[in-house]
């Protein structure tokens, strides 16, 4: 959803942050097109937000190489 578009406990000088489930999904194409073109405006003029989508990033293609790895599908 867009919740993080409407909630004003976000709201910076400019404009919303996008929340980290918000992030996980864009980063996974697993949101709509809109979302996904409103997370990237943002990244486009949020320095906090772009260092927090760097760690992120980094993070999720640890786990997916981790997890691709000769994994058995569990997690430990």
């Amino acid at each position: 959803g867009r919740s993080w578009l409407t909630d004003s406990r976000c709201v910076t000088p400019m404009g919303p942050h996008p929340t980290d489930e918000d992030l996980v999904a864009h980063f996974y194409s697993d949101s709509t097109p809109e979302d996904q073109a409103a997370v990237e405006v943002h990244l486009q003029s949020c320095e906090t937000c772009q260092a927090l989508w760097t760690a992120v990033t980094d993070t999720l293609k640890m786990v997916d190489a981790a997890h691709g790895e000769g994994s058995s599908g569990t997690w430990l």
